[in-house]
């Protein structure tokens, strides 16, 4: 009579890892591949933003709220109250015996929108969530769905929304890449 011995023990330490993957390894791989989906959207948006400058007349978009905002600011720069729109300079004169506001300068991009742009990986009971964006408070008007962007800006500034939902199939790559390879990690490690 034949006789075979098998050594299960390596099978054995297989399934304790992957059930200890299943059980307590899941959210961690989840969250270190939603962090390279993260990683991934931040190149693809520094590789977008920010655009060319465009030499378009802007004030024809404004609203009357805006206006009155540019001309009091212009007033405050004149009078040395004011840093805001760097780029411009502002100063009263005498021009043919009136007190008259002579603005030079034009537009200076500070950068500020593009370098403020980050990602947040938050966990959910199931899973977890990505978040992309910035805090700062115009860049609804730059970089906003259609409802919030600024005409000025539209055709010119790719919106965030559908600039994500452009390259959703190769972020759900990464994705995916990812958490195989965390995976492959976590059980070779045991």
């Amino acid at each position: 009579m034949a006789s075979n011995t098998v050594d299960l023990s390596e099978c054995v330490a297989f399934d304790r890892d992957l059930r200890q993957l299943v059980q307590r390894d899941q959210q961690r791989v989840l969250h270190r591949a939603a962090e390279q989906v993260g990683v991934q959207m931040d190149d693809i948006a520094r590789g977008e933003y920010p655009p060319e400058v465009r030499k378009r007349s802007v004030a024809q978009y404004w609203t009357k709220k805006q206006t009155r905002w540019w001309w009091a600011t212009m007033h405050a720069k004149a009078q040395g109250k004011s840093k805001a729109l760097p780029g411009w300079k502002a100063v009263y004169r005498k021009v043919e015996g009136r007190k008259t506001l002579v603005l030079s300068g034009g537009y200076k991009r500070t950068g500020t929108l593009p370098r403020s742009l980050t990602y947040v990986v938050e966990d959910l009971p199931n899973g977890v969530q990505v978040v992309y964006g910035t805090n700062v408070k115009y860049a609804k008007w730059v970089i906003g769905p259609d409802d919030d962007q600024a005409m000025y800006h539209k055709g010119n500034w790719t919106q965030l929304p559908a600039l994500a939902q452009a390259h959703t199939g190769a972020l759900q790559r990464v994705f995916e890449t990812a958490v195989m390879n965390e995976i492959r990690r976590v059980l070779t490690e045991g």
